[in-house]
């Protein structure tokens, strides 16, 4: 969450993921601080009906792509992945997982919010809100992490749950 810009879209009507989960979810990206921005819109459910009310949003998501430049070679990249097929962030790999057997750094702690509102849909498409506890992500499987720094060609590297890791130069 912390290696790259999230630019988040929601709505006020959204059953899908509703404006209460956003609400969460924002809490936890702006303690972390994450890179993060959600731009609301109301009177919409899961999506803008017509592509003339989604023109707002779109200027902005373009203005803050004209704005961004990425950078491949940062110095410092924390990364987490419960599949190696996703384990690798830039110059940075996880290339096998030891999540079986291998203790979790203290550093290495899910992320993760709760959610106390949702919206359910009647049987004629109405929508109510009702109270829950709920987590806003599910992990099936463990995963591995790992942090990597470099500065004058040597590298740090931190590893939780992870067997083996490649550095990409």
């Amino acid at each position: 969450m912390l290696n790259w810009s999230w630019f988040n879209v929601s709505v006020d009507q959204d059953y899908y993921y509703p404006p209460a989960a956003h609400d969460s979810l924002d809490k936890v990206m702006k303690g972390l601080p994450a890179d993060y921005q959600d731009h609301r819109y109301n009177g919409f459910p899961h999506w803008f009906p017509q592509f003339n009310e989604s023109e707002p949003a779109y200027k902005l998501l373009f203005a803050d792509l004209t704005f961004r430049k990425r950078n491949p070679f940062r110095q410092a990249i924390n990364w987490e992945c419960d599949d190696v097929n996703y384990g690798r962030c830039d110059w940075l790999g996880i290339t096998a997982l030891d999540t079986a057997t291998a203790i979790k750094a203290a550093w290495h702690s899910p992320i993760n919010f709760k959610i106390n509102k949702w919206v359910v849909l009647d049987k004629a498409a109405k929508a109510h809100v009702v109270d829950t506890v709920m987590n806003g992500f599910v992990y099936r499987k463990r995963s591995g992490a790992i942090k990597g720094s470099y500065n004058n060609n040597v590298f740090t590297i931190e590893t939780s749950a992870v067997n083996a890791v490649r550095i990409y130069l």
